[in-house]
């Protein structure tokens, strides 16, 4: 006889419902069909070549979906990773009550009417002969009391038992090519129930969750799926695919009377290490089955005076029971004890729905609550999940951990459980939930930059500080303007030097964490509470700016804890962009020492043209905004009394306006058009592109008058226009008065080659001839309140390519390139000072309503931005180091910042023109003589000049030219000369460098000595290196010296051997990024002609203390000792001290001998 335990615990009750301590709402999924939904199934994202995954199109794949059966009879299909709706599969005329997913096949099975809400597939029965194997069991629960199986062949494609559906009745006859093959195990034919009158008639209560219908199931496989997301997403697909078919359950294939009400719940779990099927019933019984071959064995019946048991969950062994009237029974399967008795809400709702997550379990209700429960039965913490009533859940680890709720609200809901709203090292860096909780959190700051929200935005940069320094980057705040927002800058290192030891290619990203103000009535919710709906995120500066700020640090976090980081990326996240960067270019240039050097700069401030096709923006236009305004030396007037005798500033100002235009809208200042660059035949080609590809819904402006949209695009990308914005007058807004002065807000936006001096000169002077014309007593003044330049991107640029490239990886399609008719005052600012061209790259989509109410952006654009700048960020440099920096990281390691020679002095300074200027002094320890260098370098990233002259102490004068990817791609030319003017010697070389991918190569001609030519080249593939250099004598017609070299560079270390000197002298260096922080190497030389000690040992490292300062330490077997330091003590002022000691003479009394040496160095840069 089974066990029949009647014994329970005392009820632990919950607190009240309150969403302290809820998930983070991560979307919302709406079908807009109004259909509740009854059932959930989850398809985990991941990796492999199972059928159910070659059967998909996309998404899937990555973030996996999730299958809602709703109370109309459909199957809405979600992609996770968007969350949008892919396929509407339609197949059920009745509520669908039961999902399984089968991922190993591809099966999606399904049902409705006499079957309850939960299907199990059982496993598979080993006892069964290889003739008559089946995949599994599937076991369902019915209306009628029973529990119902059927055996899952390995395909549904040739089984005579299960009956492909073209809407066919059940009774129907097989086709003939189905007529002979598989036997299931049960040799009984197949049937067809009938529905019962009475078992599948629904209670008044019941009615509402479902719907009565004819079929008694039905499967849907998923390759069927995938052709409709091919044919178009949002498709429906059902029973005309010839890969649905009917399931059949045999006549014998039934425990009859199972239960002795509706069967609710089916679940599997172990008791006493024994596979069981756990089932709960309206008759308020949990029963206990063992599962034969052949038939369902009661095992223990688990009896409590509880009311019905509507839903069932297993965590290790024990079974979560939840009942009519809000209990949950948790029951021990060992023992068939109850260990616990929760009480789960007030107002004894129903308990529908049980989830486990780890060691937590989530109950959802007919009140709508959502309870989390720890592994102590404890309740953690109760919120309202739905409006109505939760109907289904389920739960995933796969991207985090989330709950999928799904309720009669017609709603999906994705609960991300992550406790903490920063992100953690050990999960993946996403906007799916570690992302979304920072960026949910930064939003709430209220970033307007204004007085009223001063303090909010400063507690908003503190925590994009804090947020940054948590994913890895060395951040800090720097001062704006005095009363205005503080900057954020952030410095994410490269993982490891490179393999030659030359500086990481650095990349700086500009954006802004400020946001524009917000009429709260005109938005849906809270704007300052993000949301998620239909695979959108919404709240104020999710899309301008502070998304695609999260996006990128993401970015470069993932990639640095990955170790593949191999560009140094500094972020600069500004707080007054929205009111015109104030102070942000003096900050800019106080600090310029911490920010470094900058190869290219990146942006993400912009939206795509469309909606479907990503873009790159290459040109921005400037603005200029001026108010202008005219005044009365009279107070405010009665026009009954004084209208007609005096001049009045509203009159004179519309007067002065209208001079500014003439009736066709076009600009009457004179030589406004002058410089206006005229179209090229290259960018008219983006425009056809533009044209070609773009729907006409994108392509056409709604708000344009122009019909052409080619004449619309260009008209508002990269021709000038003049705005008038608002007049405003003095006094109360009264119809008789006349005001004493008027005010008018005028802007103009400029384009390339226009002059912002010459405009604002031209437009001052516009409007005081046009206002002396005038016969008035007024006066008129002009304030320019804020100018920026406009800017415009090299499409040909290597970095403009790169980053078209990762898109279109990304994507699969190649972006669109267009431009914008707004302005960005700090970008073409950044593009001067730093030296580096810039690349603007829009993550948001058209529709995304940034500044207006209900901004918004989707996730999947967030996510695939972070993913196009990791593989900007994570390319590998492909060119190889030179011959002479082979093992160079070594080299700088052991032998750079150990000033010993005595003290030295270094000051270097940049001029507005792109000159840079050097000093540099040294005195000798020994001879206290100095010897020093004036150096002047002129600049032209544009062109690829570099002009350098030096004079030196020692009467020397140096000239250098440079030429680069100017005659070829990769190609450059290098003429260096030294004259002596005391004894009229000179020296010349021509150096010929080329660099592609795999190979860097130099050629160098001695003119003057010899003539000699060198020839060098290294090549690599993969991180390993191979080089060679040999020297050739032109007098004597001999190789006069070669060398070899080879190694290998990886992300965190590199490997060097050299043979030198005609190969009588052996190297080998390794070098180890052990940290962020710390450094360490070691250099080995074998010299085989030297008569005296032949082998050399030296070992060294290099510890970071903190951001502005580090130590270095070294040894040599020869007992010399080195320490060095450097400390960094304000911005733009090095100093670095170092020493060596012998420690082999530290005790020497030998007169004259010493046993140490002291140096300093100290730089200074402006």
């Amino acid at each position: 006889m089974p066990a029949t335990p009647t014994t329970a615990p005392s009820r632990a009750s919950s607190p009240a419902p309150s969403n302290e301590g809820a998930p983070v709402l991560l979307n919302r999924l709406s079908a807009s069909d109004g259909e509740s939904i009854l059932a959930l199934a989850l398809e985990e994202a991941r990796d492999g070549a199972s059928e159910l995954h070659r059967s998909l199109k996309d998404g899937g794949r990555k973030g996996g979906r999730v299958y809602g059966g709703s109370q109309g009879g459909d199957i809405h299909v979600w992609d996770l990773n968007s969350f949008t709706l892919r396929a509407r599969l339609c197949g059920h005329e009745s509520a669908v009550l039961a999902l399984k997913l089968v991922e190993e096949r591809g099966w999606l099975i399904s049902s409705s009417t006499w079957v309850t809400r939960d299907m199990l597939e059982g496993p598979e029965d080993t006892s069964v002969p290889d003739s008559k194997k089946y995949f599994g069991r599937l076991y369902c629960g019915s209306q009628d009391t029973c529990i119902s199986w059927i055996d899952l062949p390995p395909s549904f494609l040739h089984d005579a038992h299960f009956t492909h559906s073209h809407g066919s009745h059940p009774h129907g006859s097989l086709p003939p090519h189905l007529s002979t093959s598989y036997q299931s195990a049960s040799s009984s034919p197949p049937i067809y129930k009938a529905p019962n009158k009475f078992f599948d008639s629904l209670s008044q209560n019941d009615r509402p969750r479902s719907r009565l219908g004819r079929h008694a199931g039905s499967t849907s496989s998923l390759p069927g799926l995938a052709r409709e997301f091919e044919e178009g997403e949002g498709t429906s697909g059902g029973s005309k695919d010839e890969h649905v078919v009917e399931l059949q359950f045999e006549e014998h294939n039934t425990a009859l009377y199972a239960h002795y009400g509706y069967v609710y719940a089916l679940v599997l779990g172990k008791s006493n290490d024994r596979n069981v099927l756990i089932s709960g019933a309206g008759d308020e019984k949990v029963k206990l089955w063992t599962m034969t071959h052949h038939d369902l064995l009661p095992l223990a019946t688990l009896e409590s005076s509880a009311d019905a048991v509507l839903t069932l969950a297993v965590r290790d062994n024990t079974v979560f029971a939840g009942h009519q009237g809000g209990v949950i029974r948790c029951w021990d399967l060992d023992t068939f004890t109850c260990v616990r008795n929760l009480q789960a809400s007030p107002g004894e709702h129903d308990i529908l729905t049980i989830s486990v997550l780890g060691t937590d379990f989530y109950s959802g209700d007919s009140g709508g609550n959502l309870t989390r429960w720890d592994s102590l039965f404890h309740p953690i913490a109760t919120w309202k999940g739905h409006d109505n009533i939760v109907l289904a859940s389920t739960s995933r680890l796969a991207r985090g951990r989330h709950l999928i709720t799904g309720g009669n609200d017609a709603v999906i809901k994705i609960w991300d459980l992550v406790d903490d709203s920063l992100p953690s090292a050990r999960m993946p860096i996403g906007f799916h939930g570690q992302m979304f909780h920072a960026l949910s959190k930064f939003i709430s700051y209220r970033t307007i930059a204004d007085d009223e929200n001063r303090e909010s935005c400063r507690q908003g940069a503190l925590y994009l500080k804090r947020l940054l320094r948590d994913l890895g980057a060395e951040s800090s705040l720097l001062p704006g303007a005095p009363g205005k927002n503080p900057i954020v800058l952030a410095t994410f290192r490269a993982n490891a030097p490179t393999a030659d030891g030359s500086p990481r290619k650095r990349v700086l990203c500009y954006g802004h964490y400020d946001v524009v103000g917000t009429d709260d009535k005109e938005w849906d919710h809270d704007p300052f509470e993000m949301r998620g709906k239909d695979g959108w995120i919404y709240g104020r500066g999710v899309s301008d700016n502070k998304g695609p700020m999260l996006a990128v640090a993401a970015a470069a976090s993932e990639l640095r804890s990955k170790q593949v980081l191999d560009v140094d990326l500094v972020m600069i996240v500004e707080g007054e962009e929205e009111t015109g960067s104030a102070g942000f270019q003096d900050a800019i240039r106080k600090n310029r020492d911490a920010i470094g050097e900058i190869d290219v700069i990146l942006v993400s401030n912009s939206y795509w043209i469309g909606e479907d096709i990503p873009c790159l923006t290459f040109g921005l236009r400037g603005v200029i905004h001026a108010t202008v305004t005219i005044k009365s030396s009279n107070p405010d007037l009665h026009s009954g009394m004084q209208g007609g005798v005096v001049s009045e500033p509203l009159v004179d100002m519309v007067r002065l306006l209208a001079s500014l235009t003439d009736a066709d809208g076009r600009v009457r200042v004179p030589g406004f058009l002058n410089d206006v660059r005229k179209l090229g035949q290259e960018e008219n080609a983006l425009y056809d592109a533009i044209i070609e590809r773009c729907s006409p819904r994108d392509k056409k402006d709604q708000h344009s008058q122009i019909a052409d949209p080619r004449r619309s695009l260009i008209s508002k990308w990269r021709q000038p226009a003049l705005s008038i914005h608002k007049v405003d007058v003095a006094g109360p807004s009264q119809k008789t008065l006349i005001p004493s002065w008027a005010t008018s807000s005028v802007s103009i936006r400029i384009v390339p080659d226009q002059s912002l001096l010459d405009i604002v000169e031209q437009l001052k002077t516009h409007l005081n001839k046009a206002f002396n014309q005038i016969r008035t007593q007024n006066t008129l003044s002009i304030d320019i309140d804020h100018v920026a330049d406009w800017w415009l991107g090299d499409v040909e640029s290597e970095y403009f390519k790169a980053f078209a490239k990762c898109i279109e990886d990304e994507w699969g399609v190649a972006p669109l390139y267009i431009r914008e008719g707004g302005s960005i005052p700090s970008l073409p600012f950044l593009e001067r000072e730093l030296g580096a061209d810039a690349v603007h790259f829009p993550m948001g989509k058209n529709s995304d309503a940034a500044h207006l109410p209900n901004e918004r952006i989707p996730v999947t654009n967030l996510e695939r931005g972070k993913s196009i700048v990791q593989r900007f960020l994570a390319a590998k440099q492909a060119t190889p180091p030179s011959w002479k920096d082979l093992g160079k990281s070594a080299s700088d390691l052991l032998n750079k910042d150990y000033p010993l020679a005595g003290n030295s002095l270094e000051v270097k300074t940049k001029a507005p023109n792109n000159v840079a200027f050097k000093v540099a002094g040294t005195r000798d320890a020994k001879s206290n003589a100095i010897t020093g260098d004036i150096e002047g370098k002129y600049v032209d990233p544009k062109n690829g000049v570099v002009f350098t002259q030096t004079w030196t102490t020692s009467n020397v004068l140096k000239s250098q030219i440079e030429l680069e990817n100017q005659v070829a791609k990769g190609l450059k030319f290098d003429v260096q000369g030294s004259l002596f003017p005391a004894t009229q010697a000179k020296a010349v070389t021509v150096n010929a460098i080329y660099k592609q991918p795999s190979l860097h190569t130099r050629a160098l001609l001695d003119v003057f000595k010899g003539p000699t030519f060198t020839a060098d080249a290294v090549v690599g593939r993969d991180g390993f290196l191979l080089g060679a250099e040999s020297t050739y004598s032109v007098p004597s017609g001999s190789i006069t010296r070669y060398a070899v070299g080879a190694g290998y560079a990886a992300p965190s270390y590199t490997v060097t051997l050299h043979g030198l000197a005609n190969l009588s002298v052996f190297s080998a260096s390794y070098y180890h990024k052990v940290n962020s922080d710390v450094e360490a190497g070691a250099k080995a030389i074998w010299d085989s002609k030297s008569t005296t000690s032949n082998v050399g040992l030296e070992v060294g490292t290099k510890a970071y203390l903190d951001p502005t300062a580090f130590v270095k330490a070294k040894i040599n077997n020869a007992g010399i000792f080195v320490l060095g330091y450097t400390q960094a003590l304000r911005p733009g002022v090095k100093a670095s001290f170092g020493v060596a000691l012998d420690t082999q003479k530290l005790n020497s009394e030998a007169t004259g001998v010493s046993a140490h040496k002291v140096g300093t160095s100290l730089v200074f840069e402006a």
